[in-house]
């Protein structure tokens, strides 16, 4: 296994570092022919950059040409160096004002590279998987989408580059379930074997990485981590090869057919976070890196097929953007607070004072974005697909003001994906016949642990070994709370979700509501959770991409100022169940199976077996929060959910009042229950929230209606 696992990181170390000099060069094959061929296509590659720099395009060009020639007759033509060659011509095209064409080379590129990153990824675990794609594919697809933004005004390179972002979002969530559902879905028993052992590693590092050692266990605790960690990459790579002679489908999904799903009711946005090259002054330069702009946010507009063109629209730069995201979000959650605005000076004037941050903030996103949506659309849609990209995943959407002083959520019903292929691949079997039709978490006891579990109080636990205590690991967070509201919102929504689904639900409290019984349920048609989320702060930075590879101590490498050993940010979300308050004792987690420790983690969440599941609704605080990366979206809760099978995924941006929760919560299921889709049926539930407050409160602030969200179809 060691040779193996040498051969593989030898192979993309070699890969990456072709990438970094960007460079086309030949990989090493037998035959000093084949070789000398690679070294031809490499020269030709350095005399076509050489060319560019002196300004001799037409000579640049025939030779980049060669270069590909030569390189997809020695290595064929979804070979990664051919993919370069294209990259090189489309920028080289783009330099010369030559868009279209180098549209044409560019699709060629992202579409070769998706295939063979989509291979190479379910060979990596989550860390590898993240440095591959920072490295590896992070500043083609950049540089991909800035001929997109540049020949805007052209609607076939429009169309062209929706479908490079498209398909160049949300890889690594994908791949980080794909081999297990296929291996659940084709039934092999090998590979099935191997699926459960690995539900057992991510759950015993889950355990694990919700508690702080103690400073006598903390050698121990990071040899655990190491241990599993080095299983888990050797399950991934045996499942890997078990499955990889069966046949899938070509990943790349084109965007002519994800409009032919978009509803005829709707408009699609994708957005994308990234820096734009600007190829006419990078014509005056010596690389394409020194041309790089700001990092902005651009967004594609993609109406349904027949219903106008895509367009391209800048929403300018991100920076700037982020930062009234974060204004607003704050804005919104201090004015609830018990000493905030909304107690102090009433709802109206907190109301009033929180618009002066929405209004320009909306401005710059949803005021444009709608304005294109009308235009391309032909009509103002009614319902609005957002896939965003960086902090706007965060952004409470349905809270932002029109143009007419309305909030966004009273003229458009809204919902997210992670990527606008959702809208054509299934990730999910067709819906089965179960022991539970629905079930139900509500009100967790928090303080009574499940049976068999050696644990000690959190109260003692903060006493430490100088009380005489036995070491235990102290959690990463604080106490919970009880949360008696969400015992009533249980039972307000059994029978709506009992009338939905033609079943009475199962409802599990107390005790009762824990991680063993969600991970043994498989596949309910609907599920809530009504409990508390959290979320772990993103780690600063990562260690590099050779120490990943190569096997070296940078796996576990200080990460900026916080010095932890860098994580899963799978493993730094979750939800608390029955039981989390109690701490596990440090000498349990050598055991052979995964703990119930009354913390569900997203990483444990994408092993379960979700498939057939409609909807998941996560009433809970902080839940729709994640870990925000360029490219990828937010590693949440909503995601792992997604990732697990379920269909749609309702969840909060920020804590709310339980008793709020359950209004709106009811809402929801009754417009579900009378036959509303899930976007349509929370926006009816946001617009009476609304009116009643503006009844009561001549005001409707978002703090206690706008958190919620819906992810998926």
């Amino acid at each position: 296994m060691r040779a193996v696992r040498r051969i593989v990181a030898a192979r993309l170390f070699s890969v990456i570092r072709r990438r970094i000099v960007g460079l086309c060069t030949a990989a090493i094959a037998v035959g000093c022919g084949v070789f000398a061929a690679g070294e031809g296509a490499q020269s030709l590659v350095e005399r076509m950059d050489g060319l560019r720099r002196d300004g001799k395009y037409a000579e640049a060009f025939d030779a980049g040409l060669q270069a590909l020639a030569l390189t997809e007759r020695l290595h064929g033509s979804d070979h990664p160096d051919a993919a370069q060659c294209h990259m090189h011509l489309a920028c080289l095209l783009s330099e010369m004002g030559d868009l279209r064409k180098a549209s044409t080379h560019a699709d060629r590129s992202r579409r070769v590279v998706k295939g063979y990153v989509s291979t190479v990824l379910s060979k990596l675990d989550a860390l590898e998987q993240m440095q591959f794609l920072k490295s590896h594919d992070e500043k083609q697809l950049h540089a991909m989408l800035s001929i997109g933004f540049a020949g805007r005004e052209d609607s076939d390179v429009a169309a062209l580059s929706a479908g490079w972002l498209a398909n160049g979002k949300a890889v690594a969530q994908e791949a980080a379930v794909e081999v297990m559902l296929f291996a659940r879905e084709e039934g092999n028993p090998a590979a099935l074997a191997m699926v459960e052992r690995l539900k057992v590693i991510r759950g015993q590092l889950a355990s694990i990485r919700q508690n702080v050692p103690t400073s006598g266990w903390a050698s121990a605790y990071r040899q655990q981590v190491a241990t599993l960690e080095t299983e888990e990459r050797e399950i991934l790579h045996r499942l890997a090869a078990e499955v990889a002679g069966l046949q899938r489908d070509h990943p790349w999904v084109l965007i002519d057919t994800i409009r032919e799903r978009i509803p005829a009711s709707a408009v699609v946005v994708d957005i994308a976070r990234f820096e734009p090259y600007d190829f006419a002054d990078n014509a005056r330069r010596d690389e394409v890196a020194d041309a790089r702009r700001p990092t902005r946010y651009v967004a594609w507009i993609i109406p349904p097929a027949g219903r106008g063109r895509i367009t391209v629209i800048d929403l300018g730069e991100a920076g700037p953007i982020d930062e009234m995201v974060s204004g607003l979000r704050s804005s919104i959650q201090n004015d609830a607070e018990p000493d905030g605005a909304i107690l102090r000076i009433g709802e109206a004037a907190a109301e009033k004072r929180m618009l002066i941050d929405a209004v320009p903030l909306a401005k710059r996103t949803i005021q444009p974005i709608l304005a294109a949506a009308a235009e391309a659309f032909g009509s103002p849609p009614e319902d609005l697909v957002l896939s965003p990209d960086g902090a706007l995943w965060l952004l409470p959407w349905a809270a932002l003001p029109l143009a007419d002083g309305r909030y966004c959520v009273e003229d458009v019903a809204i919902s997210y994906v992670s990527s606008t292929r959702e809208l054509v691949r299934e990730t999910v079997a067709e819906p089965r016949v179960t022991a539970e039709e629905s079930l139900i978490l509500a009100a967790p006891d928090y303080d009574q642990p499940p049976r068999d579990r050696r644990t000690q109080s959190a109260h003692d636990s903060q006493a430490g070994e100088g009380a005489g205590q036995k070491a235990v690991a102290r959690r990463r967070f604080s106490r919970a709370e009880a949360l008696p509201g969400t015992l009533r919102e249980a039972y307000s929504i059994a029978p709506a979700v009992g009338r939905l689904t033609g079943t009475e639900p199962v409802l599990a409290t107390g005790s009762e509501a824990c991680e063993s019984l969600l991970k043994a349920t498989r596949g309910p048609s609907v599920l809530v959770l009504s409990t508390h989320g959290f979320f772990l702060t993103d780690q600063s930075q990562a260690p590099s991409i050779v120490g990943l590879l190569l096997g070296s101590s940078g796996r576990n490498a200080p990460t900026g100022s916080s010095q932890d050993p860098l994580e899963n940010p799978l493993t730094r979300c979750g939800l608390v169940l029955a039981g989390c308050n109690a701490v596990v004792a440090e000498d349990v987690f050598d055991a052979t199976t995964a703990l119930d420790d009354g913390i569900l983690t997203g990483l444990e969440i994408v092993g379960c077996d979700l498939r057939g599941t409609g909807m998941v609704v996560l009433s809970a605080c902080q839940t729709g929060l994640g870990d925000v990366r360029n490219g990828e979206g937010v590693a949440g809760l909503r995601q792992a959910f997604r990732l697990a099978g379920a269909k749609t995924v309702v969840a909060t941006l920020w804590s709310i009042p339980d008793g709020d929760t359950a209004d709106l919560i009811t809402g929801l299921f009754t417009s579900l229950a009378d036959g509303m889709d899930a976007a349509r049926a929370l926006r009816a539930a946001q617009v009476r929230a609304i009116t009643e407050h503006r009844k009561k409160y001549d005001a409707a602030h978002p703090h206690s209606w706008a958190a919620f969200t819906v992810t998926g179809r």
